[in-house]
């Protein structure tokens, strides 16, 4: 039924060089090469390749790369990138000695390095990155099929997807602050997607290339690092920042990252003398945390590593990724960090803890918390823990007199509502970084996935955090917490930071500070009625409760008091609509 529209295929093409058609040709094509390219013969294709080489398609070409972005110009290079993925099988085959298809490959690859910034002022960059990506992907395809060795092409066409990648390389360096700023909000959202993008080729390149593909990036770090260039070693920085889960296992891992972690870059960021750009120091604090594990192995610049990161939660710029970095760097090198300790806490205390972010403070208890799990005897686990808490102490005292104040202000004058409502505010924001604190701790005390458990063991659970010394810390826990959820219980995000704490202590399978006995709990998930904000979540920490006690110790009482206090709460509940009872069934 096609054969008599396919014999105006070739006359059809030939309108492509015809200014005044040129718009709707090109646009047919394109999207025939995208959609149904089977319409197309062999000897369309072969017209095709002819009309790519020919001095009609290079002037446009170069229009194109030389920043013509005016919808002609782009339209043409979505029909080449249309033209490639049509043909990806035979570029790839042929990349080593089709003279034809290297031709192509090199104008795809070149799409790549339009000039201007890309997405605001490049308009191809992120069709063309689609391309190379499912270019890898037929690669891998290649990969995985063939019989033991590659074929004889498959070096030539990893050849071109290297020339590819150091086209982006340079295209996903940010452009100077000021022009950033000038921006609207989607250009920026956009460069940075294509910046992801551009990790995903990165990702995908590696099953094929494996880790000398690092090589790239070092280089590219070291020439940025003598010529002074921050945006070029921040754009290296972050393609190195792609790799640490795909080259955890691979046994050559240190020898690649001893020459990432150079001296060298240590340099910058540790020299007063020297200025570094924040965007900068946010990818090297982003590369430090992907490759925390590594300075377990090696901790001759672990110290630096801290200071650097502990330096960067000053700055409100870098404090996010700073913290998260000190989570990491704690987490993976508890074991070495132990006699560091009592200087971790000093320095946390010796922090403007008024002035930083909720966020920032929970992230570093939890790494402080990830080392104190580190200590062998629980009994030596009590003062930095108490040191640590004290911390989160004084959040919660805070708290309760803000919302004392808020009351004596409201019932002496009750015009003065702007103060009570700032005093109120304040006193919600403390007690919910205060629980949220207490839930950070509670996860970094949690016992590493990766430790060994003994199926077999039996002997019998430690009451030593129960009703031993340890229950003092417990006492203080939950006493922090039924003040704050008394005084606060009417907001939705108390009460959920607040059962939130519980969670952590369910997760474990030993005997620990927040591992609360089930009485304790349950004391705790009664305070809550038909009235209690996302109760949903109260009543899921009930079930999380249960389960947790599904084997070993029974709680049968327990478990009777809460259903009957679930029977109530459906019970008062009888009366709503169902969406209101949907978020409360238990699952």
């Amino acid at each position: 039924m096609l054969d008599p529209l396919r014999k105006l295929t070739k006359p059809a093409i030939m309108c492509l060089v015809d200014e005044n058609l040129y718009e709707i040709a090109v646009e047919l094509f394109a999207d025939v090469l995208a959609n149904y390219s089977r319409f197309l013969h062999k000897d369309d294709f072969s017209l095709f390749y002819s009309l790519f080489s020919s001095e009609w398609a290079h002037e446009r070409y170069e229009r194109l790369v030389r920043g013509d972005y005016d919808f002609d110009s782009i339209q043409f290079g979505l029909f080449m990138l249309a033209f490639g993925d049509a043909t990806v099988q035979d570029l790839t085959q042929k990349a080593g000695a089709d003279i034809q298809c290297q031709q192509l490959l090199s104008g795809l690859c070149g799409l790549l390095g339009a000039e201007g910034f890309a997405v605001n002022e490049d308009k191809i960059f992120v069709p063309a990155l689609e391309f190379w990506n499912t270019y890898v992907e037929a690669l891998i395809d290649f990969t995985y099929s063939a019989d033991g060795g590659h074929p004889s092409w498959f070096s030539a066409a990893k050849e071109y997807v290297m020339q590819a990648i150091q086209k982006c390389l340079y295209k996903i360096q940010f452009p100077p602050q000021d022009i950033f700023n000038t921006w609207d909000s989607v250009d920026r959202t956009g460069f940075k997607d294509a910046r992801r993008d551009v990790g995903d080729l990165l990702q995908q390149f590696h099953i094929i290339m494996g880790i000398p593909i690092l090589n790239v990036f070092i280089d590219s770090t070291r020439q940025a690092i003598l010529n002074g260039n921050w945006i070029g070693l921040e754009a290296s920085m972050y393609c190195l920042a792609q790799y640490p889960d795909c080259i955890k296992d691979d046994e050559e891992r240190d020898e690649y990252l001893h020459q990432i972690f150079d001296p060298s870059l240590f340099s910058l960021f540790t020299s007063s003398q020297i200025e570094v750009p924040v965007r900068t120091s946010q990818t090297f604090l982003t590369l430090l945390r992907g490759y925390s594990d590594y300075f377990e192995r090696h901790t001759a610049n672990l110290p630096a590593v801290l200071n650097i990161s502990f330096a960067g939660t000053g700055s409100p710029a870098l404090a996010k990724t700073a913290s998260s970095t000190i989570v990491d760097l704690c987490s993976n090198c508890r074991n070495i960090l132990v006699p560091e300790l009592d200087a971790f806490l000093e320095q946390f205390g010796s922090m403007a803890l008024s002035s930083l972010d909720g966020s920032i403070k929970e992230r570093i208890m939890e790494g402080i918390a990830s080392i104190i799990q580190a200590i062998e005897d629980d009994k030596s686990k009590i003062d930095p823990l108490d040191r640590l808490l004290s911390f989160i102490e004084a959040d919660s005292e805070q708290c309760l007199r803000l919302l004392s104040l808020a009351s004596s202000v409201l019932a002496q004058d009750v015009g003065n509502a702007p103060e009570v409502s700032n005093n109120y505010n304040m006193a919600c924001d403390i007690g919910l970084t205060a629980l949220r604190c207490l839930g950070s701790v509670g996860k970094g005390l949690l016992v590493p996935t990766d430790k060994p458990v003994d199926l077999e063991k039996t002997t019998t659970k430690s009451p030593f955090w129960t009703t031993g010394e340890g229950s003092i810390v417990q006492q203080r826990i939950i006493i922090m917490m039924n003040r704050i959820y008394d005084a606060l219980r009417d907001r939705g995000d108390i009460v959920e930071a607040a059962y939130h704490v519980f969670r952590w202590g369910f997760r474990e399978l030993e005997p620990g500070p927040f591992v609360f006995s089930a009485d304790t709990v349950a004391q705790f998930l009664l305070k809550a009625d038909s009235q209690t904000p996302r109760l949903g979540m109260v009543i899921g920490t009930a079930c999380s409760l249960l389960s947790s006690h599904n084997t070993g110790h029974r709680i049968d009482g327990v478990a009777d008091v809460l259903l009957n206090w679930i029977a109530q709460l459906l019970h008062n509940l009888g009366g709503k609509s169902e969406a209101s009872l949907r978020p409360c069934r238990l699952p």
